[in-house]
């Protein structure tokens, strides 16, 4: 499955995307879609990009996590509880 129309100026990356355990009520078609539109809900880039949002979100989040020191074991490193449901790692 290719995740995203094809810009002129680049290749398509095709990927394959693997359902382990469906447990919601979506059919196939609808995660198709689901996946071809998070695409396209990446904050930090202006176009579509090639791997879902919430995987790229995951991504950056845990680097920044590593790269910070945060950690479960020392509070004391938890950044400020107003950035809490923004997306300031990005």
């Amino acid at each position: 499955m290719v995740s995203n129309d094809n810009p002129p100026m680049a290749t398509a990356l095709p990927v394959h995307y693997r359902v382990a355990m469906n447990t919601t009520d979506m059919s196939k078609k609808e995660i198709e879609e689901m996946v071809y539109h998070q695409a396209y809900a990446y904050y930090g880039f202006g176009g579509p990009v090639k791997v879902p949002a919430t995987a790229f979100y995951a991504h950056k989040l845990a680097n920044y996590v590593y790269d910070n020191g945060f950690s479960a074991t020392n509070l004391n490193t938890v950044p400020s509880a107003a950035l809490a449901h923004k997306l300031h790692f990005l």
